[in-house]
């Protein structure tokens, strides 16, 4: 009866002495719900923001990236775009250079109509009209590129004089010696001239249009222009002589003067190419300047020059036209030659240079996806691996301050620190329940006696003072 009346004491005391702690502490209660709260509502807004960081983050990144590459790819387009229009260019000279030529056997019709004569003309005229064909044709535009068609009317005014001059040239290989036949011939000549100058028209307005553009290409654009001019007065000066050598007449005096006109341009034309940037980057060229300088120079302007020396006089030639020809046009060879090497050369350059920028594109293009990746990769392992244990860390410890039992800990992930972070908190969790075991025991021996197990005098006293009035009450 003792022991449960004492047993029954103790149980009555002690929760009237839990009901009077825990109503002694009711301010620190509300202000750990609200701490709580605060952090919850924290906790709901970090994980967005977090996001959205990480979404910044890499839209900031992708944007670097795609100006990065807004730079190579331009470059890779101005250099796709510079290798089709020289190519054009190039074909244009082509053209260009076939209409030079064609002056050549049609010289030799008119001076000699063989059979031999006639057929090589044939070729070389077919040759000139499927380079206009070319030209007129409208063109397959790669992708992404741009292109301006040679105004119709230049195409149709070359077209229109060189029917025109071919007619003349057959007329005049029917006609028969004396001046009949220079007047004949030279207005042939003329009329091939003026071919060539309606086709230098088309020449210039292309060089144009690729300079106005802004191309990269000006200075190789001007000095294939030049090679053209060089290739087309230097068989005019042959053309100025023939028509008196195939007439067997004296040289008239305008022809002397256009000769003249024209060797003075071909001097000026070679001095400019001389101190051009584009052709001394190139020394690969340097035989055929030499080649130039020694047969062109040196032999065939010598040649029609002797000519011209001795046509204002006499009419008693040493040679034929048709020899003439044949000896003159292996000079004018080395032109062409020096013409086709550079045109060569800077089409290889530029094919070279779309070629570097393609590589560099691709190396840019694999190096910001590397960048990119590894940069998600980084973030979103930050997020995992920190961000995430941090707030399962958070709550951990918010659980410990309320006496909550923590949940089973399956995999808390993250770097080898917050492994570490974990580990201090379990041993807090472990010290935490000791001294909640400890204090157990202190606040045991402090509340009853040790040798009875009753509650003792101080116990009973503050039972009496805090929860007496309302155990009478019931």
């Amino acid at each position: 009866m003792i022991n449960t009346a004492s047993h029954e004491t103790r149980t009555t005391a002690s929760t009237a002495m839990m009901q009077a702690f825990g109503e002694s502490r009711p301010a620190e209660a509300w202000s750990f719900r609200a701490m709580r709260s605060r952090l919850m509502k924290r906790d709901q807004r970090l994980y967005p923001k977090l996001s959205f960081s990480i979404g910044l983050a890499i839209l900031c990144a992708a944007v670097l990236a795609a100006m990065i590459l807004s730079r190579a790819w331009n470059d890779f387009a101005e250099a796709r775009q510079d290798h089709y229009d020289i190519q054009y260019f190039r074909q244009i000279l082509d053209t260009a250079n076939f209409i030079s030529a064609e002056r050549g056997p049609a010289n030799d019709v008119m001076s000699d109509p063989s059979d031999a004569a006639w057929k090589r003309l044939a070729d070389f005229r077919a040759r000139s009209d499927t380079g206009l064909a070319s030209l007129a044709t409208a063109r397959d535009v790669p992708v992404l590129l741009h292109d301006h068609p040679i105004p119709s009317e230049l195409l149709e005014a070359v077209t229109k004089s060189l029917s025109i001059a071919r007619i003349k040239v057959d007329h005049a290989a029917t006609v028969q010696g004396g001046k009949a036949k220079l007047d004949a011939m030279q207005e042939a000549i003329e009329a091939m001239f003026g071919v060539s100058d309606h086709f230098r028209a088309v020449v210039a307005w292309r060089a144009n249009e690729l300079i106005g553009h802004g191309s990269g290409l000006s200075e190789p654009v001007l000095v294939g222009q030049m090679l053209a001019d060089l290739r087309e007065y230097g068989g005019r000066i042959a053309s100025e002589v023939i028509a008196p050598l195939a007439s067997r007449q004296r040289i008239p005096l305008e022809n002397i003067i256009e000769a003249r006109r024209d060797q003075g341009r071909i001097h000026q034309i070679w001095n400019m190419l001389r101190g051009q940037t584009v052709l001394n980057a190139m020394p690969e060229l340097a035989h055929n300047q030499a080649a130039i300088d020694t047969l062109f120079f040196g032999v065939g302007m010598s040649m029609v020059d002797a000519i011209i020396k001795q046509g204002k006089d006499t009419s008693d030639y040493p040679i034929t036209a048709v020899e003439l020809t044949r000896a003159f046009v292996p000079t004018m060879k080395s032109v062409e030659d020096y013409r086709t090497a550079f045109l060569d050369e800077t089409v290889s350059r530029v094919a070279a240079g779309r070629d570097a920028a393609l590589r560099l594109l691709a190396i840019v293009a694999l190096a910001t996806t590397i960048v990119l990746s590894v940069l998600i990769g980084v973030l979103l392992s930050v997020r995992r691996d920190v961000f995430r244990p941090l707030l399962q860390a958070r709550e951990e410890v918010i659980g410990l301050a309320e006496d909550r039992p923590l949940a089973v800990r399956s995999d808390p992930g993250g770097a080898g620190e917050m492994a570490r972070l974990f580990d201090a908190i379990d041993v807090l969790q472990d010290r935490m329940r000791e001294r909640a075991s400890l204090t157990s025991e202190l606040r045991l021996q402090a509340e009853t006696d040790g040798l009875t197990g009753a509650l003792n005098r101080r116990m009973l006293d503050y039972i009496a003072q805090n929860g007496g009035g309302r155990t009478a009450d019931r």
